[in-house]
């Protein structure tokens, strides 16, 4: 992971990203063995927690942010998640997870984003042998971290803040431990150049970070 979670950016450049962060469900084929009788794989919600060290993805804005508000938005965070490994779990073995955080905003001015919102997020995950059932989290809200070359990050939840986890990897606490940290392809000068330009912010490329559920 780039970065450190003790560092803090709190700049309205930097707010505007912080509303994305989060994947689009994956869904396992049932299995058809060859007697011609159609099984489906057994559901098992996945006890303990996991840690998963590499996410990629992207970041949606809809519609577009700008410097001056034309309404609401909706921003959506996809990312895969792999370099997985499980803790005080029934599954010994996870291949990675598609997982997606949303957040919604009464304004998509960029500076809007420095008040924070709740996130709401969902997940699958990809295990031998087993189909496991989805995971589903509420975050309070989000904090900022930047990493050493000066990309922007986000942290959920945020500081102070709370996490409650449902379905599987949600441990013994419900997920009260949590923390999802996303870093992005831009600087906070980039973003901000993006919130003036005539399109506005529209997407940013996920390009590392960690999930711990």
């Amino acid at each position: 992971m780039k970065g450190s979670l003790s560092s803090r950016f709190r700049g309205p450049a930097v707010a505007v990203v912080a509303a994305a962060l989060m994947a689009s469900v994956m869904v396992l084929a049932p299995l058809s063995p060859a007697g011609g009788a159609t099984h489906h794989a057994k559901m098992l919600v996945a006890t303990g927690t996991i840690a998963c060290t590499k996410v990629s993805g992207s970041v949606t804005y809809h519609p577009a942010e700008h410097h001056v508000s034309t309404g609401p938005v909706r921003i959506v965070f996809v990312f895969h998640a792999s370099h997985c490994t499980t803790m005080r779990s029934n599954v010994k073995a996870v291949t990675g997870g598609s997982l997606s955080e949303v957040v919604t905003k009464p304004t998509n001015a960029c500076a809007s984003g420095i008040t924070t919102h709740p996130v709401h997020a969902t997940g699958t995950w990809t295990a031998k042998n087993v189909k496991l059932h989805s995971t589903t989290g509420t975050y309070s809200g989000f904090g900022f971290v930047f990493a050493t070359n000066g990309d922007v990050g986000v942290v959920i939840p945020n500081t102070g803040g709370t996490a409650h986890i449902t379905g599987s990897f949600a441990g013994t606490n419900h997920g009260a431990t949590s923390t999802v940290v996303s870093y992005i392809n831009l600087t906070a000068t980039q973003i901000r150049a993006e919130c003036l330009s005539p399109k506005g912010l529209t997407s940013v490329r996920i390009t590392s970070g960690r999930v711990t559920y």
